[in-house]
């Protein structure tokens, strides 16, 4: 299973391992809020699961394979997957980002989800924006 981790994370153990935003992991055991994982160098440890989000089956087969523009398809792998998943943002208040990956919405909006694995969801806003969002305040259209 590959995660990509949502905010940079420093070391502060000899048993953690550091990694930058962005970057993906492979997770070897995902079990509590402490993940076994190893970074694409190789180096083994351990990280705070609230820092990746899982990367959904579409994702991680884009991610292990070469990309290949294919011209006679108008939608990309990301819209196509958008079609799957469809949730609608049911909060009592309005959600504001508290960092840049995240994703501000308003009750009411309508998100296509594109990775709904881990604490935090990947989400698309009808605008185009994306970002991680909390499950919880979405109720499946």
């Amino acid at each position: 299973m590959l995660a990509r981790a949502t905010l940079p994370y420093t070391a502060f153990d000899p048993e953690e391992i550091s990694f930058n935003r962005g970057d993906i992991l492979t997770i070897h055991d995902w079990s509590g809020t402490w993940w076994r994982a190893s970074r694409a160098d190789g180096q083994p440890g351990v990280v705070p699961s609230m820092y990746l989000t899982i990367l959904s089956p579409q994702e991680e087969r884009e991610f292990s394979q070469p990309s290949v523009q294919n011209s006679t398809s108008p939608v990309s792998p990301e819209e196509e997957l958008s079609r799957l998943y469809r949730r609608r943002a049911m909060s009592d208040y309005d959600a504001m980002a508290d960092d840049p990956d995240q994703l501000s919405f308003q009750r009411g909006d309508i998100l296509d989800i594109l990775s709904d694995s881990g604490p935090w969801w990947r989400a698309r806003k009808q605008d185009g924006t994306t970002g991680n969002v909390p499950p919880y305040f979405l109720e499946h259209l």
